[in-house]
């Protein structure tokens, strides 16, 4: 009887105490232009889109904790034979203030600030060449999400709540009055 109290004890606690965690849920958009880029002096600056919400994110079901995007350039070599030429891109991410970054072939990461993303999905990615030359190959956003909870109503858990605690007394009062005594 004991055990049995026990076990539907802590159910009970785990259940009415929230003993879950809520787990992320990953939202992915990839933009890869073909052919790739070319941010030269002729062609100083690229836009582009992402949009998470073609994946399933929807503002009323999700709230967003985290994101980052990860660009992939390639120096085009052109710039002579040793290279020494430095390429810088200014990097504006719905309008906030530009970042400037030296930029050579490989992956320059940004963290998002998520309210850029929460209201519908979407951020929009300015990039203007400021010296040097260089191609954009593409764009990953990555947003880790989690699901929004829905309210539960408060009589209905306590009227729940109290009828397993009655069921739970009835049937301790009823194992104990079949005992013999």
């Amino acid at each position: 009887m004991s055990q049995f109290l026990g076990g539907t004890l802590v159910a009970m606690l785990l259940t009415v105490g929230g003993g879950g965690k809520a787990w992320g849920v990953p939202f992915t958009d990839v933009v890869n232009p073909a052919p790739n880029v070319f941010l030269t002096s002729s062609n100083a600056t690229y836009t582009f889109l992402h949009d998470i919400s073609d994946t399933g994110f929807t503002a009323a079901a999700y709230t967003i904790t985290e994101a980052s995007i990860a660009l992939l350039f390639a120096d085009d070599d052109s710039d002579g034979f040793l290279n020494l030429q430095e390429e810088h891109v200014s990097f504006r991410f719905d309008g906030t203030t530009a970042s400037v970054q030296e930029i050579d072939t490989g992956t320059a990461h940004f963290s998002i600030a998520t309210h850029l993303l929460q209201s519908d999905g979407k951020v929009e990615v300015h990039l203007t060449r400021i010296d040097g030359d260089v191609y954009f190959d593409k764009s990953t956003l990555t947003a880790q999400a989690t699901p929004t909870p829905t309210p539960t109503p408060e009589p209905g858990t306590w009227v729940l709540m109290g009828s397993g605690l009655v069921g739970l007394v009835g049937y301790g009062w009823r194992r104990k009055s079949l005992q013999p005594a």
